[in-house]
């Protein structure tokens, strides 16, 4: 049995996450079964502050989505760290993103970096962003709202 059906096979209040090794932590990261094991793991390997984190964030997002959670947390901190990697993901995700919590996630990094979508290499995303946001009437969260009254007159 590999480390990774191990850690599998253990409950979320077993797991300590800040003795498990990079690698594995990566691999639980990218597994499809466990939501919230994916989640945490790229969590501690953010915490961690090493490009593990990055890279596992980049590879999650180049697999067809499976969890929103999942999703919007690695586009975050794929932004956080790659700005470059991070935007070319959120493009790619946008036309697809129906999730809230993924929608939310693509606008909390606009607004992390202001300047880059405001006169960067995020202009145009801003517009397909605002472009998605008006033929989404039903999204009323925060987000959306302090996006609009930062970027739409």
């Amino acid at each position: 049995m590999t480390t990774l059906e191990n850690l599998l096979r253990m409950s979320e209040g077993d797991f300590d996450y800040n003795k498990i090794y990079s690698e594995s932590l990566s691999n639980l990261a990218l597994q499809e079964s466990d939501p919230v094991a994916a989640t945490s793991a790229l969590g501690e390997l953010t915490q961690r502050d090493s490009d593990d984190a990055r890279i596992t964030a980049q590879a999650i997002l180049q697999k067809n989505p499976w969890d929103a959670h999942l999703t919007a947390y690695a586009l975050t901190v794929l932004y956080s760290r790659d700005a470059e990697a991070g935007l070319h993901a959120m493009e790619q995700v946008l036309n697809a993103a129906t999730e809230k919590t993924i929608i939310e996630a693509l606008i909390e990094n606009v607004l992390s970096d202001e300047k880059n979508f405001r006169d960067g290499a995020g202009v145009s995303f801003v517009s397909r962003l605002a472009k998605h946001l008006r033929e989404r009437p039903d999204l009323s969260v925060d987000a959306v709202f302090r996006f609009r009254a930062a970027f739409e007159p």
